[in-house]
């Protein structure tokens, strides 16, 4: 391509994305009492934030300049820390993503029969909301929208298409993905046989959380799925696991052991990092890479015996684990690694 050409190409570019930031700003609408900023969407107005912090009891309206309120955009109500209660009014069939999260006072939220979909943590570390019942419309949940809130359990109305609790944790209908587990419980759990999938954040902070049973049932355990349990001190992942997601045991402060299932072929992104109390770790044969920062500040780490299958280890995997010994296969990928980062190392008899 000639510079000139080039030159074009770049400049239209420029004009495509002021053109689109020019558009995306006319279209934030402020309403006639001057409180509130919504967007037209579907000839309906969603919410996207507000032009004074609202504190104490709120009832959001349910029409804005003559249009019904239908939704509530991500991160509207995002740090409103004095919300005590939220009404919600009926026709909105939307919650973004994190629209009421870092509400610390919020109490008390009220969600009407119209709301279809609750997006990606949409009240997490609302610490004062110790009860929320799930109507029967909803039919859309996110990645655990109500991480870090003080709930003993789930309340999900039992004609619900989509959504069920037992024992007051949140499945989805066909019983197939653990979607939350509530926060303010303590002690054991074990989860149901036949779950496939553990979601994203589903344990996520659940801070009393001292054991874990999952079944061989369960091939998938999602991103933050177990984040700062911190009083996990064990953790068995059966032969059935396939994924871990990123974050999956980041912050397990109490985790002083981890048996990882023969089918897991990576170990991701900051999936044990800050383990402080895990001393060992065997990572199973068929393993092929070890992510970024995945065991990074696990500072007791001692040993960690690594299969001549994994090809692939991050410069920053064992970031401050200043105690460690590599176990390694001779000749290996990992024998040259541990050479590169100077990491102490024996060989596999």
């Amino acid at each position: 391509m000639s510079r000139w050409i080039w030159r074009v190409v770049c400049v239209c570019l420029a004009l495509l994305v002021l053109l689109f930031a020019v558009s995306a700003s006319a279209s934030k609408l402020t309403d006639a009492s001057g409180l509130w900023r919504y967007v037209l969407e579907d000839g309906g107005a969603v919410i996207t934030g507000f032009i004074e912090k609202p504190v104490g009891d709120l009832i959001i309206p349910s029409e804005l300049d003559g249009y019904a309120v239908t939704g509530i955009d991500a991160f509207s109500f995002y740090d409103c820390r004095d919300l005590i209660s939220v009404t919600i009014p009926d026709g909105v069939t939307s919650i973004g993503e994190s629209a009421f999260e870092n509400c610390f006072s919020l109490a008390n939220v009220t969600i009407p029969e119209s709301v279809t979909s609750i997006a990606d943590y949409a009240f997490e570390a609302c610490f004062a909301l110790a009860n929320v019942t799930i109507p029967n419309s909803v039919t859309s949940i996110g990645s655990n929208p109500f991480r870090n809130c003080p709930l003993e359990y789930f309340c999900v109305s039992p004609d619900n298409p989509a959504y069920r609790e037992i024992d007051g944790v949140l499945f989805d209908k066909k019983l197939e993905t653990l979607i939350a587990y509530p926060n303010a419980r303590e002690g054991a759990y074990a989860i149901p046989k036949g779950v496939v999938r553990i979601g994203n954040a589903a344990f996520g902070d659940c801070i009393g959380l001292s054991s874990i049973f999952i079944p061989d049932s369960v091939t998938i355990i999602g991103k933050s799925a177990f984040l700062g349990c911190r009083s996990l001190t064990s953790m068995v992942i059966p032969d059935s696991v396939t994924s871990i997601g990123e974050w999956a045991f980041t912050f397990c402060e109490g985790l002083t052991s981890v048996t990882i299932g023969n089918s897991v072929t990576s170990i991701g992104a900051l999936t044990f990092a800050w383990c402080e109390n895990l001393t060992s770790i065997f990572i199973p044969d068929g393993v092929t890479s070890i992510g970024d920062e995945a065991f990074s500040g696990c500072i007791n780490l001692a040993s960690a015996t690594i299969p001549a299958s994994v090809t692939s280890i991050d410069d920053d995997a064992f970031q401050f684990c200043r105690n460690l010994t590599l176990s390694i296969a001779r000749g290996s990928f990992t024998e040259q690694y541990a050479k590169d980062n100077e990491i102490p190392f024996i060989y596999i008899e």
